[in-house]
C-alpha cells in the first residue's frame, strides 16, 4: 500500500507539467453539458498499446475495452438522464464528464486535473483558503481500484472536493485524516475480513492458503487477514503474491509456482484476492493441471457470468464468495438493450467504440470469416468484445443493439454507481433548496435576476472614478505598476518593488532580473580578450624566466618584470567579478582588486624608469646618490600601501554593495553600487598620478642609450591608461545600468593590453627574433656610444658601469682634478681584469 501511495505522490510531483499538457486527443470519453457537472473516472480500457515505447507521461494509447468499466459509466449516464427527465431540480440540469483511467494511476491523475483545472490555477495563488474554491465540476465518482482512488483523493482532499467510489473497499481509505473528502458506496474490507473469519470458524478450518495481488488493495487485504488470523489462531499454509497486471511477462511463472505450492500443500481451501483477469488465468491453468480446491474470495467476479463461462470451470472445485446486497435499478436493463447515439450536445466515445467492436466489420474479422468458410486451417481470432451475429451485415451500427450487455453486467457494479450519483444529486438538492426556497448564492443562469444598474461593475485591473451621480461611475484602467485584484475597487494598489504590472492588470508579475550575464555577447567578448591577455602574460613570463640572464630581460626590469606580470594577471582576474550575478561580497572585492593590482604594475614601471635615470643621469656626477635613492622594494611597498589605505578607508566608510534598481519597467537591474564615487575617483586618480610620474621620468630619459630608452613605450602605455579612463567617465555616466560593468571591463582590458603591448611584447620580440641584438657586447656598444657623446660634458677618469649586468669602461680627461681628492682616487685606476662587483 505504501508503494502505491508513494508512486502516486511522485507521479503528481514530478510529472505535473506533463499532466497539464494540452492535447486535443485527450478528450473525455463521454460528456453532457449541464448547470451542475459531475465528473467520472472509470477503467474503460485496461491495457496500453505502446507501453514499451512510452517516451513521456501522456504518450499512451489505451486499448481492450472493459465491460465492467463501461457498465459503471453507463449506470452514471443513465442515472443523470433520469434525474434531468424527472426535473429533480426545477430549472437546473445535471451534466457529466467521464474520463478513462486505463487502469493507470498517472492517467487517472491526468483526468482529475482536467476535470478540476482550478487545482492547477491555485498552485501560484497567495490565497490559502482553498475551501473557497468553486470548481466547475462539483463532485467526482470513481475510481474502481483502491490505488487509483487514493491517488485521486490526495488531489481532491486538499480542496475538500467530494469523491465517491463505487468499488474501492480498501480499509486505509477510511482514514479521514489522509482522505477527508473520500466517500464510497461499498463497505470497507474490514467487514469482508470479519465475514471471512466467521466463515472459517463456521466450517472449523484452521489451515488455509492465501493468494493476493501486489497492488494496494491486495496488500491491504492481506494485512487485515493476517491480523484476524492471529487473533483467531488460524494458520496460513502459504501466502503468495501475484502481479496485478495480466500482461506481466513473469505472470505465467508466478501462477505456475502458485499451483505447484497448492499441489504440495495439504490445505484444500485457498483465499484469492486478485483482479478477475488474473483469477481467470489462474483457473485456466488449474483446469489444465486438474487441480480442484475450494476457492474463496470477496471480489465481484464471484457471481459474474464471465466466470461461469470459463470452459470446464467445474473442474476447479468449489468457488465461494461474498457480495454486497444490491437493489433493483428500474429500467436499466431496458436501457442497455436500447443504447442510442448521444443527443443534446452530448458525446460518448466509448459507446461508439463498443458498437463498432460488437457489430462492426474490421479487416481481421473479415479475413477470419472468409477463412472458416474455406477448407484452410484458420488462425484463432480472439476479439476484445465478442462479435454479434449481426456483424458485417449492417452499414450503420449506431442504432444496433442486443442482449449482450444485459447478460454480462453485474447488478452490484451498476447499483453502487447509481447510489453514488443519487447521493450527489440529493446533496445538491439539500444545499440549493433551503427551507423550500432557492439559495441566492447558488443561483444558476436560468434563475439570474435581470441587470439594472447605471454602470456595469468594474472588472479587476480597473478602479472606479465617481461622477456627479453616486450610482454612476467610470471604470479607468490602473496605470503601469498598479493593480486591483477585486472588482469595483476605488483605488489601485501599488505593486511591490520586485514586481510589475501592465496597465489594467489584476495582479502583479515578477520583474525580469537583469545583469551582465555570462551568456551576454559583450561578456563573452570581454572574457575571450581577458583569456587571450592571460595567455600572453603566461607566455611572456615563461620566456622571461627562461632567458632571465639575458640583457634584454634585465633591461626590461629583471625580477620586477615578474611582479608586473603577476599584477597584470590579477587585474585580468578582477574582470571575473564584473560579470555574472553580483552580490555584496563581489562588489566589495572587484574594485580594490583592480586598483591595488594595477597600482603595483605602474609602480614597477616607475621603478624601472627611475633606475635607468639614476644610472645614466646621476651616477656619473653623484656616485653614491643612486644607492641612497634607489630602494625599489621600499618604493613599491610604500606607493602600493597608499593605494591599500585608500581602498581600506573606502571599504570601512562607504563600502560598495549590491543594489536593486527598479527605474526600468518590468525589469529589476542588479548592479554594484560603489557606495561613493569619491574614493573610486581617488583610487583611479592615484594611479593617474603614478602614471604622470612615469611620464616625467620618461621625458627625462628621452636621450638615454637606445637599448635602455623606454620613453616611447612608457609614454604610450600611460597615455592609453589616461585616455581610456578619461573617456570612461562620460561613457559610464551615459550607459544603461546593466552595462556599467561591461564599460569598466573594457577600460580595464584596454589598460592591461596597453602595458602588455608597450612593455612586455617588445622584449619578447627581441628574445625570440632579435637574438643577435640580445647579447652583452651589443649593450656594451650602446653604452660606450652614449658615453662617447657625453664625455665632453662630464669628463671623468676611467669609470666602470654595471647597467643591468652590462659592464663597460671609459677614460676621463684631466678635468678630474676638479673633483675632491678622495673621489678622484676612487675613480682612477680601475683595471679591466678586476673582479666585477655588483653595482647599480
Amino acid at each position: 500500500m505504501f508503494q502505491g501511495h508513494l508512486f502516486s505522490t511522485l507521479s503528481i510531483c514530478f510529472l505535473w507539467k506533463d499532466i497539464m499538457s494540452c492535447d486535443v486527443n485527450k478528450l473525455p470519453a463521454a460528456r453532457l453539458p449541464g448547470d451542475f457537472m459531475i465528473g467520472g473516472i472509470f477503467i474503460l480500457h485496461d491495457r496500453f498499446a505502446n507501453l514499451s515505447n512510452r517516451t513521456y507521461s501522456d504518450d499512451l494509447t489505451c486499448n481492450r475495452l472493459t465491460i465492467d468499466g463501461m457498465i459503471h459509466a453507463l449506470a452514471m449516464i443513465y442515472t443523470i438522464d433520469q434525474l434531468n427527465n424527472m426535473n429533480f431540480l426545477p430549472g437546473i440540469t445535471f451534466g457529466y464528464e467521464i474520463y478513462d483511467s486505463c487502469s493507470d494511476i498517472l492517467k487517472a491523475t491526468q483526468a482529475t486535473l482536467r476535470l478540476f483545472p482550478e487545482i492547477v490555477q491555485l498552485k501560484n495563488s497567495t490565497d490559502c483558503n482553498h475551501t473557497e474554491i468553486i470548481p466547475s465540476v462539483k463532485a467526482l465518482i470513481g475510481a474502481q481500484y483502491a490505488d487509483i482512488s487514493a491517488a485521486i483523493s490526495r488531489l481532491l482532499s486538499v480542496h475538500f472536493i467530494p469523491q465517491i467510489s463505487p468499488a474501492s473497499s480498501e480499509e486505509a481509505l477510511s482514514d479521514k485524516l489522509n482522505f477527508p473528502s473520500f466517500l464510497r458506496t461499498v463497505p470497507s474490507d474490514t467487514h469482508l475480513m470479519q465475514a471471512i473469519v466467521k466463515l472459517i470458524k463456521t466450517f472449523e478450518w484452521n489451515f488455509v492458503g492465501i493468494i493476493s495481488s501486489d497492488d494496494d488493495h491486495g496488500l491491504s487485504v492481506l494485512h487485515l487477514l493476517n491480523k484476524y488470523f492471529e487473533q483467531q489462531q488460524i494458520c496460513a499454509a502459504f501466502t503468495k503474491i501475484v502481479s496485478s497486471f495480466d500482461d506481466d511477462p513473469s505472470l505465467h511463472e508466478e501462477l505456475d509456482d502458485i499451483l505447484n505450492t497448492i499441489i504440495n500443500s495439504s490445505t484444500n481451501v485457498v483465499f484469492v484476492f486478485a483482479k478477475y483477469s488474473i483469477v481467470k488465468k489462474l483457473f485456466e491453468k488449474a483446469i489444465i493441471r486438474n487441480i480442484s480446491r475450494t476457492w474463496v474470495s470477496g471480489g465481484t467476479w464471484i457471481n459474474s457470468r464471465e466466470t461461469s463461462n470459463i470452459a470446464n470451470i467445474e473442474k476447479v472445485g468449489t468457488v465461494l464468495g461474498f457480495s454486497v446486497h444490491v437493489g433493483v435499478i428500474p429500467g436499466f436493463s431496458e436501457y442497455l438493450q436500447n443504447l442510442k447515439p448521444p443527443v443534446n450536445g452530448s458525446t460518448n466515445l466509448f459507446l461508439e467504440e463498443y458498437k463498432e467492436l460488437r457489430f462492426g466489420c474490421d479487416e481481421k474479422y473479415k479475413n477470419y470469416m472468409a477463412c472458416i468458410n474455406s477448407s484452410r486451417e484458420c488462425r484463432q481470432y480472439v476479439p476484445v468484445v465478442e462479435k454479434s451475429t449481426l456483424a458485417c451485415r449492417l452499414d450503420n451500427v449506431s442504432y444496433t443493439n442486443d442482449d449482450y450487455l444485459v447478460d454480462l453486467f453485474q447488478w452490484q457494479t451498476a447499483y453502487t454507481t447509481v447510489l453514488a450519483v443519487s447521493a450527489i444529486a440529493q446533496a445538491f438538492k439539500n444545499i440549493v433548496w433551503k427551507h423550500g426556497t432557492l439559495a441566492k448564492d447558488l443561483m444558476v443562469t436560468p434563475r439570474q435576476v435581470p441587470f439594472s444598474n447605471c454602470t456595469k461593475p468594474c472588472s479587476p485591473g480597473h478602479f472606479r472614478s465617481l461622477s456627479s451621480q453616486s450610482c454612476c461611475y467610470e471604470c479607468i484602467p490602473c496605470p503601469e505598476g498598479y493593480y486591483t485584484s477585486a472588482p469595483d475597487m476605488d483605488d489601485c494598489s501599488k505593486c511591490a518593488n520586485t514586481t510589475w504590472s501592465k496597465s489594467g492588470s489584476a495582479h502583479c508579475e515578477d520583474r525580469k532580473i537583469e545583469y551582465l550575464e555570462w551568456e551576454n555577447p559583450l561578456a563573452v567578448a570581454v572574457m575571450v580578450l581577458a583569456s587571450l591577455g592571460f595567455l600572453l602574460l603566461l607566455i611572456t613570463g615563461t620566456l622571461f624566466i627562461k632567458y632571465n640572464q639575458t640583457p634584454a630581460v634585465k633591461a626590461a626590469g629583471g625580477r620586477y618584470s615578474y611582479v608586473m606580470i603577476i599584477s597584470l594577471l590579477l587585474s585580468l582576474t578582477s574582470l571575473c567579478f564584473f560579470i555574472g550575478k553580483p552580490n555584496d561580497t563581489i562588489c566589495q572585492i572587484r574594485q580594490p582588486l583592480y586598483g591595488i593590482s594595477f597600482t603595483i604594475c605602474v609602480c614597477c614601471i616607475l621603478v624601472k624608469s627611475l633606475r635607468i635615470i639614476l644610472a645614466f643621469k646621476f651616477a656619473i656626477r653623484f656616485v653614491h646618490l643612486p644607492k641612497i635613492v634607489y630602494k625599489p622594494i621600499i618604493i613599491i611597498i610604500v606607493l602600493t600601501g597608499v593605494q591599500i589605505c585608500i581602498c581600506t578607508l573606502w571599504l570601512i566608510l562607504k563600502r560598495p554593495t549590491c543594489k536593486e534598481i527598479y527605474t526600468i519597467p518590468k525589469v529589476l537591474v542588479l548592479q554594484c553600487d560603489e557606495g561613493s564615487y569619491v574614493p573610486f575617483g581617488v583610487m583611479l586618480g592615484y594611479i593617474a598620478c603614478l602614471a604622470l610620474a612615469c611620464f616625467i621620468l620618461a621625458y627625462k630619459g628621452r636621450k638615454l642609450p637606445e637599448k635602455y630608452n623606454e620613453a616611447s613605450t612608457i609614454t604610450f602605455s600611460m597615455l592609453i591608461y589616461m585616455f581610456v579612463w578619461i573617456i570612461f567617465i562620460p561613457v559610464f555616466m551615459n550607459t544603461g545600468n546593466t552595462y556599467h560593468s561591461a564599460v569598466q571591463s573594457v577600460a580595464i582590458l584596454a589598460s592591461v593590453y596597453g602595458v602588455i603591448f608597450c612593455h612586455l611584447l617588445p622584449t619578447s620580440y627581441i628574445i625570440l627574433f632579435k637574438r643577435r641584438s640580445n647579447n652583452r657586447q651589443r649593450y656594451l656598444q650602446t653604452i660606450r656610444s652614449y658615453c662617447g657623446v657625453t664625455r665632453a660634458t662630464f669628463p671623468l677618469t676611467q669609470k666602470k658601469f654595471n647597467i643591468y649586468g652590462t659592464q663597460t669602461n671609459f677614460n676621463a680627461g684631466p678635468e678630474v682634478k676638479n673633483f675632491p681628492q678622495s673621489k678622484a682616487k676612487s675613480m682612477h685606476n680601475f683595471s679591466p681584469g678586476r673582479k666585477r662587483r655588483k653595482s647599480f
